[in-house]
């Protein structure tokens, strides 16, 4: 009997849960809408592999899009953040929409520098996941903060 009162008790409502998958469904059809030739440049894409028999790094015309696309998740990961502080919503998963936020702004840059400088596909996809943990642990150290 006591726990189901403290599972009831320790449960938190958010009510901005689904917020930031409207954000996402609205940033990738912006992408679609800003980039029309996208679909078939994915298209095209996935068909080189037949033609490489390989892994082939993805071109420009498709991480150009991807890069902005990450770029404005970031920006409505950061604004859902900002949201939650001022309006003291469901305080506690604001530090979660601040380091996703924060990992998408980054992996923005890395894929531009990706794009312009060239380099080596398996050292930008290490050096998202190094970026993606990094903001896992900043997000849980703010949670953590928050709390105490």
């Amino acid at each position: 009997m006591s726990t189901k009162r403290h599972f009831i008790k320790g449960f938190r409502k958010d009510p901005l849960k689904n917020v930031p998958l409207g954000i996402f469904l609205i940033v990738l059809s912006l992408t679609f809408i800003l980039n029309p030739n996208l679909p078939s440049n994915i298209i095209e894409y996935l068909k080189s592999f037949e033609t490489y028999s390989r892994f082939v790094p993805p071109p420009p015309e498709i991480l150009l899009p991807a890069a902005d696309f990450s770029l404005y998740l970031g920006i409505g990961l950061i604004l859902l953040f900002v949201v939650r502080l001022l309006s003291k919503v469901a305080v506690w998963a604001a530090p979660e929409n601040f380091s996703e936020g924060i990992f998408f702004i980054i992996l923005n840059r890395l894929i531009i520098n990706f794009v312009e400088e060239g380099g080596n596909f398996i050292i930008l996809l290490s050096l998202c996941l190094v970026v993606l943990g990094t903001t896992i642990i900043i997000g849980e150290v703010m949670k953590y903060a928050l709390k105490h």
